[in-house]
């Protein structure tokens, strides 16, 4: 082992170390992964994907532009879900209700889940 002021000490699993817990580093990379889906459905039952395979952060964007549209506002498209790789819903929103899942702790605002 060289020791550490050596200048070609390589130093590449210490970096690892400062990228937080196995769970945070796994649930950074989860965000990243492109296995978010957003959905619509209709009055009949009826539903469509607006997107598939897409990162988190790029589903939730498309998902609030779905719950923008004229014809949510007008009850055309009465839900719209987010979904995960395994086909978990991770953001649910109905027409007349708002977002239901995750829900809202009425004490400190902050979504929940379950």
């Amino acid at each position: 082992m060289k020791p550490k002021h050596d200048p070609n000490y390589d130093t590449t699993h210490e970096r690892e170390l400062d990228l937080g817990t196995p769970t945070e580093r796994l649930i950074a990379e989860d965000i990243e992964r492109p296995e978010f889906s957003v959905w619509e459905f209709f009055p009949d039952g009826y539903y469509q994907p607006v997107v598939r395979w897409t990162p988190l952060e790029e589903a939730l964007e498309r998902a609030k532009v779905s719950i923008n549209k004229p014809a949510t506002v007008a009850g055309f498209i009465t839900k719209v879900l987010v979904t995960d790789g395994g086909d978990f819903c991770v953001f649910q929103w109905e027409y007349g209700k708002g977002i239901v899942f995750p829900k809202r702790d009425p004490v400190t605002g902050k979504f929940v889940g379950n």
